[in-house]
């Protein structure tokens, strides 16, 4: 959505975004030409004749150029410019993001979540621009009971607790005959909904959590204690 409504913008104001780079030696008139710098600049490293603080202002400075022009359509798009000017900020875009966490030995599974996660967090300019929201707290026991009227005590007790009351959980749990054969189908079969939901949760609350994870599954596995 940024990467849209950055290009959108720009295509309007190819006059001012040219006069800012024509007038500048930050990238341009190194004696490169288009397709030479776009080369350099897909390395690792910056080119050596490019000053970073120089280069993020600039980069910064065209942003905001984006952001005047659609200020002046008048829909509110430049809320979703938003995820520009964090990557303006911390100097690091996804590329960079990817390769600092190979470096630290996460696998390519850890990295798409991971950035699949961050890519929904990307759209919360979206919150606000709805007409109506309702926040959906999870329900009691007694409220979870209800799904299940015809239960006992006790299933509808071991539900409220492998769901914890969670509506969409509880769904996805389906729980049709008896919980230990929708426990086996909806929960730790593989392919299921709910099979990668905790390691997801883990994922976009924590910034590690392999090491929250490895905690989780010891004590899972029946680990009481320190070593």
């Amino acid at each position: 959505m940024a990467a849209a409504a950055f290009y959108v913008e720009l295509k309007e104001k190819l006059s001012e975004l040219s006069g800012i780079l024509a007038n500048g030696r930050v990238i341009c008139h190194h004696g490169y030409n288009q397709m030479e710098l776009r080369k350099l600049f897909v390395k690792r490293e910056l080119p050596g004749f490019v000053d970073a603080d120089r280069l993020y202002r600039l980069a910064g400075r065209i942003v905001k150029l984006a952001e005047e022009g659609l200020r002046e359509r008048g829909f509110g798009e430049e809320c979703y410019l938003e995820p520009l000017y964090g990557r303006v900020k911390s100097r690091e875009n996804p590329a960079m993001r990817m390769l600092r966490e190979r470096d630290a030995g996460r696998s390519m599974e850890e990295i798409i979540a991971y950035t699949h996660l961050t890519f929904m967090q990307d759209q919360i300019p979206l919150y606000g621009r709805r007409t109506a929201q309702f926040k959906i707290e999870p329900l009691d026991y007694k409220e979870t009971a209800v799904f299940h009227p015809d239960r006992s005590f006790t299933d509808n007790s071991l539900i409220y607790g492998i769901t914890g009351g969670i509506p969409h959980y509880i769904n996805k749990l389906n729980v049709k005959t008896d919980i230990d054969s929708a426990l086996l189908k909806n929960l730790f079969d593989s392919s299921s909904y709910l099979y990668e939901e905790p390691v997801n949760l883990l994922k976009q609350e924590l910034r590690e959590p392999a090491i929250y994870n490895a905690i989780i599954k010891a004590i899972a596995e029946g680990s009481s204690h320190l070593n």
